[in-house]
């Protein structure tokens, strides 16, 4: 037997048709040049509005990336800065303010001296773990890059005292 024809279109049909109806549209012999005119005028907006939105992002980026990089050249800069002080003076006073003046050694007597980033820490604290602490919260001070450990606990001598006591009973 013979095969049974669908009553709807097939898709190769209605593509013809959508072809036909565009081509009557635009080759009309009384609006078909208006028709093509205003279509042409579209699609070259249409293309302008891609450019330009792309020109934009690309700007967009290109700004985006100058002022990270600029970010990051600052950071450089001022990490730099921060890890090596104006002068002593100044390395001793950032120590000060962001480990011996905290909470934790307020009530101690801390001496804190410095040469050429090297810090020098004098005074007693109660009990050894304190001491380790401070020379470490001290060491991690931007701009320190050596910590001289002069603190003693209570009854004995501070080290560089002690040192000399002994070198003075062996050259006897």
């Amino acid at each position: 037997m013979g095969r049974i024809r669908s009553k709807v279109f097939a898709p190769g049909m209605l593509v013809a048709m959508g072809v036909g109806a565009g081509a009557a549209y635009l080759l009309d012999p009384t609006m078909g040049r208006t028709r093509r005119s205003e279509l042409a005028d579209r699609v070259r907006a249409l293309l302008r509005r891609s450019v330009r939105k792309a020109e934009d992002r690309t700007e967009r980026t290109i700004k985006r990336a100058e002022d990270r990089a600029h970010g990051i050249a600052h950071e450089v800069a001022r990490d730099e800065a921060d890890l090596v002080p104006e002068n002593d003076q100044t390395l001793i006073d950032k120590v000060r303010s962001e480990v011996v003046g905290g909470e934790r050694w307020r009530p101690y007597t801390i001496n804190v001296d410095a040469a050429d980033g090297e810090v020098a820490l004098r005074g007693q604290l109660d009990r050894p773990d304190q001491i380790r602490d401070l020379v470490d919260e001290v060491s991690r001070v931007p701009g320190v890059r050596k910590v001289e450990n002069f603190l003693h606990l209570p009854g004995t001598p501070p080290p560089n005292v002690a040192e000399a006591r002994r070198a003075g009973n062996r050259s006897t």
